[in-house]
């Protein structure tokens, strides 16, 4: 509120920074090397200094080993050194405070009896470098889940059904992003189990997905053989579904049913 008067006061445009807290749901029919690349991006992306990067790993229990393990050798893989040196992938962080933050909170989590998959080499000398971690076993109550990292560090929580990893996912006051992997694309997200009643409420739902964690999974009832398209993203049909009609960029109508 500050900030937005002193503008204002000064008829000057806003952006504001106001951080996340990511998580990226790992589900057992994911395609783990689509996964363990994506988790690379979302986690690494400005050295995890970004307000969409990857805060939180939930990863189901019948790939959780496989995928950490993966994880684990992507991350350790990184080198770490100088931003003007083009063979380095991760840089330092922004200053000593950002490390000190990261540095307590990884400790905080391996005191509750988180493990150290690994922890990537850092260089000597000056500048506040902070080395690729990925750690397993983390207290689903750990400080680390619920505030935002801004480092290079990925805490993995291992989960048994999609309901828990949906609470776990949505256990935090922050919206912004969130990433799913799975080997269905019938999946999508619902938000709050909203209803379209017409192809207006459609396009107004599926814009709001983007900016809220307050969501579930769960099927898209899209007629057999038809693609939901929306800003690139393409859902594959499933099953047939109650009439609401949204036209896609290709012209093509597709039936939809978002009920609960």
């Amino acid at each position: 509120r500050p900030l937005l008067e002193t503008a204002a006061a000064n008829i000057v445009s806003v952006s504001m920074e106001l951080g996340g807290n990511a998580p990226v749901l790992v589900l057992d029919d994911a395609d783990l090397d689509a996964a363990v690349a994506g988790a690379m991006v979302a986690k690494m992306r400005n050295g995890g200094e970004a307000c969409t990067a990857a805060n939180r790993f939930y990863v189901q229990a019948g790939v959780a080993a496989a995928f950490t393990a993966r994880l684990g050798e992507a991350m350790a893989s990184v080198r770490v050194g100088s931003g003007l040196d083009d063979s380095v992938g991760l840089g330092p962080l922004v200053n000593e405070p950002g490390r000190s933050k990261v540095a307590e909170l990884v400790n905080d989590a391996l005191a509750g009896g988180a493990r150290a998959v690994c922890v990537g080499a850092v260089p000597a000398g000056a500048g506040f470098f902070y080395p690729p971690t990925v750690l397993e076993g983390v207290d689903p109550a750990s400080a680390i889940l619920s505030n935002e990292i801004f480092g290079p560090v990925a805490p993995i929580v291992t989960f048994a059904t999609e309901e828990e990893a949906v609470a776990l996912a949505n256990d935090t006051a922050y919206g912004l992003v969130a990433y799913v992997y799975t080997g269905d694309q019938g999946y999508e997200i619902t938000y709050k189990g909203t209803r379209a009643q017409d192809p207006k409420d459609v396009t107004d739902f599926l814009r709001r997905r983007q900016h809220s964690l307050d969501w579930v999974l769960r099927k898209w009832l899209v007629q057999p053989g038809v693609a939901l398209f929306y800003e690139g993203q393409t859902v594959a049909a499933q099953k047939p579904a109650e009439q609401v009609s949204i036209i896609t960029d290709k012209d093509q109508s597709v039936t939809l049913d978002i009920d609960a």
